[in-house]
């Protein structure tokens, strides 16, 4: 599932997508996951760029408790999330031009939803749309 415009809440029949929150050098993005024969769930995505670094720093959020914080980039992903060890976010896309990732999450082999791609530019927070595989 795509998030169409960078940022706006979408939903498909396992998946809604509630958008990103961005304010400062930070985007709150979150999900709810609903799959068979598991309870709902909400994951979220706190991305915050460091300036001056090429790394963003982020934390993965599950029902309201904070699973990872760290460094988000593609050394360390993909970061699974231990109560749905099939589900994990991985970054399919990293410019270092634009000091942009792009990150998705996934369900085994299977994309579950794509992330906005979240960059700084002139000191600025970009959010564009994930067309990335």
């Amino acid at each position: 599932m795509n998030t169409g415009k960078a940022g706006q809440r979408t939903s498909s029949r396992y998946i809604t997508f509630n958008g990103c929150r961005c304010n400062g050098l930070q985007c709150d993005c979150c999900v709810g996951i609903d799959l068979a024969n598991s309870p709902h769930h909400e994951v979220c995505l706190i991305i915050q760029i460091i300036p001056n670094e090429v790394t963003l720093k982020g934390t993965i959020r599950l029902d309201g408790n904070d699973i990872y914080t760290g460094q988000l980039d593609p050394s360390v992903a993909p970061v699974c999330l231990p109560p749905l060890p099939s589900v994990c976010l991985a970054i399919n896309h990293v410019d270092l031009q634009k000091r942009q990732a792009c990150t998705k999450l996934t369900f085994v082999v299977f994309t579950l939803v794509k992330f906005p791609c979240i960059g700084q530019q002139n000191g600025q927070l970009v959010v564009e749309a994930n067309t990335y595989v």
